[in-house]
């Protein structure tokens, strides 16, 4: 029994040797020493991480954007049947709200930066202008995709949405005389 005592108190020895070891600082002479967890102290609030802001799409905010153009969810135009149209004629339209808002949707590469930006609606002449700034296109890389992107837009004025209403559609190409000749009826609904 001797023998085993004396093993187990060999270990027991050798396990404090090592953790004495362990702890001491190099080149310290002294006792081996433990640290504790400091006690919490009063310091300022942690500030929050930013979260990441999304890269905006010309369906998101840009300066160049008038604050009045609302952008239409992809989801939404996806379910609607414009992309002939909009393939066909450069743009089309449906009223948001008879009379005081109007839904344009345009056509353009996948790249967002290659998509012209609203600017506003108004009434010139009992025809509603929708007014875009298209981008510098020498100076930027689009994509060769084609995908409809569309924009609800208050009017500024009073239009009769009881019969069909002209819409002119300008600014989708440097061109300036590029405009698109649209007509909405009283049936065409943005659902």
């Amino acid at each position: 029994m001797r023998t085993s005592h004396l093993g187990i108190a060999a270990v027991a020895a050798l396990a404090l040797l090592v953790t004495g070891c362990a702890s001491a600082q190099p080149g310290s002479t002294g006792a081996p020493t433990t640290t504790a967890d400091p006690a919490p102290s009063e310091s300022a609030p942690a500030t929050p991480t930013p979260t990441p802001t999304p890269t905006p799409s010309p369906s998101d905010s840009d300066d160049d954007m008038d604050d009045d153009a609302t952008p239409i969810p992809d989801a939404q135009i996806a379910a609607l049947d414009v992309m002939d149209a909009v393939s066909t004629d450069g743009a089309a339209a449906l009223w948001a709200e008879p009379g005081t808002s109007l839904a344009v949707f345009i056509g353009g590469s996948g790249s967002s930066r290659c998509v012209p930006e609203p600017d506003g609606a108004e009434v010139e002449d009992g025809a509603i202008v929708v007014e875009f700034t298209a981008p510098d296109l020498s100076a930027i890389s689009c994509t060769a995709d084609f995908r409809v992107y569309g924009w609800t837009f208050p009017i500024d004025g009073p239009v009769d949405a009881s019969m069909p209403v002209d819409v002119r559609v300008e600014g989708l190409s440097p061109d300036a005389s590029s405009v698109v000749e649209l007509s909405v009826g009283p049936d065409a609904l943005l659902p």
